[in-house]
């Protein structure tokens, strides 16, 4: 059985996203022989400690107490310096000087774990007496400049002054710089391509592994003949498309008045109650268990004009398991998401939707319409099913990324 270390967002600690969604289905959905822990837990074991922080400069006095004087004074000036350079780091980040996401001193307790998996954490580790793997979506550039709005030449200068702070201290820089990284896998082939280029790690060190999910059951017996209602699903409204979507919306209705939309995961903006005249449903923020198996199954069609995401999100995976087709965008990744790229027409399967260019609201609403009719709605619900079980779910990823550790550990 091997033990492996999840450096990765968990609940109580972090926000809810899709990373910490990863954590949760790796935990729960481990590779045959292989147990996680996650960080906190290694936190409160004393397995893993981080320093360079105000507690762990206490706690290294309060170590320093039963050594020799020399011993003392050496651990207590290694604890002081990691502070001064944590705090002055932390002042750089306050300053938009540097990324936002901060640098971590870990020390991993020798003999514990036979390999660490970091997921998005850029830290450097002490006392790591055994494989560090490395997983994540893309580079950190394109969430500043996608998502953020920050001007590419000043995520050029913060991109610069990360690495060259990284280097000086030896931190492992998630999309910069992996001094002790044996390997790593990105979540998209567009991700895996611009790492290999990079030349991040030697490119058969850099690996492509989707994000992955159990298969639930199929239930179609909530659909009517006539498909009608449309789902959109997202916490950051304007980020994944909204504005696009309701723009889109009233072309739908010209065609179809009968169609309805759900708008789940965000509170009503003011004037939402005006959109009930045009079928609008909107539901603020409910438990993710009533979402995935009340909600999502009554979509027929789910609508996603994304223009910001490490692609594939848990999102899009929910929903192709549930057998709906998706309306999405032509952004980063989405063809091979929806099993719309080459390799996949040229197999000659059918997909799990199609696409419209970012922000275009009538390309939308036209394949909305396409994905409303009934031989089309049918065609595709099982296209949509077939994708993820032969692309993400957990029969299809668990034995890649159980290879993947194998190749870290040397078996």
């Amino acid at each position: 059985m091997k033990k492996v270390l999840l450096l990765a967002p968990v609940e109580g600690r972090d926000e809810a996203g899709g990373d910490r969604t990863y954590t949760h289905v790796l935990r729960d959905n481990a590779p045959p022989g292989v147990t996680y822990e996650t960080y906190d837990h290694a936190f409160e074991r004393g397995t893993l400690r981080e320093r360079g922080n105000g507690r762990s400069l206490k706690a290294g006095v309060q170590r320093a107490r039963g050594l020799a004087l020399g011993q003392a004074l050496s651990l207590v000036a290694r604890e002081a310096s990691l502070t001064a350079v944590g705090k002055t780091l932390a002042a750089l980040r306050v300053r938009r000087r540097l990324f936002w996401e901060p640098f971590m001193f870990l020390e991993v307790k020798s003999g514990e774990y036979d390999l660490v998996h970091d997921h998005i954490f850029s830290a450097r580790f002490e006392g790591l007496d055994c494989p560090l793997v490395v997983s994540l979506g893309g580079r950190l550039r394109h969430l500043y400049i996608d998502a953020r709005n920050f001007a590419p030449t000043r995520v050029n200068r913060m991109e610069r002054i990360d690495r060259m702070v990284g280097k000086a201290l030896g931190v492992n820089v998630t999309s910069e710089y992996l001094p002790q990284a044996d390997r790593m896998y990105t979540f998209t082939l567009s991700g895996r391509d611009e790492f290999q280029a990079q030349g991040i790690l030697p490119s058969d060190r850099i690996e492509y592994i989707p994000f992955h999910l159990p298969t639930p059951t199929l239930d179609f017996s909530r659909r009517e003949a006539i498909p009608r209602r449309v789902g959109f699903v997202a916490r950051e409204f304007a980020l994944k498309g909204g504005p696009v979507v309701l723009s889109a919306w009233d072309e739908v209705l010209k065609s179809r008045p009968d169609a309805e939309l759900w708008i789940v995961g965000n509170p009503p903006p003011p004037g939402a109650e005006a959109l009930k005249a045009k079928n609008v449903t909107w539901v603020p923020f409910i438990p993710r268990e009533q979402l995935m198996n009340e909600i999502m199954p009554s979509f027929d069609v789910f609508t996603y004009p994304t223009h910001y995401d490490y692609l594939p999100c848990y999102t899009l995976l929910e929903v192709m398991a549930r057998g709906v087709p998706v309306a999405g965008s032509n952004h980063r990744d989405m063809d091979v998401s929806l099993g719309l790229d080459a390799d996949s027409v040229k197999a000659g399967r059918t997909g799990a939707g199609v696409m419209s260019p970012v922000k275009d609201a009538h390309a939308l609403a036209q394949n909305i319409l396409h994905l409303l009719q009934p031989d089309v709605n049918q065609r595709l619900r099982q296209g949509a099913r077939d994708h993820f079980e032969r692309t993400f779910s957990c029969e299809a990823v668990l034995p890649q990324l159980d290879a993947f550790y194998k190749k870290a550990l040397g078996e």
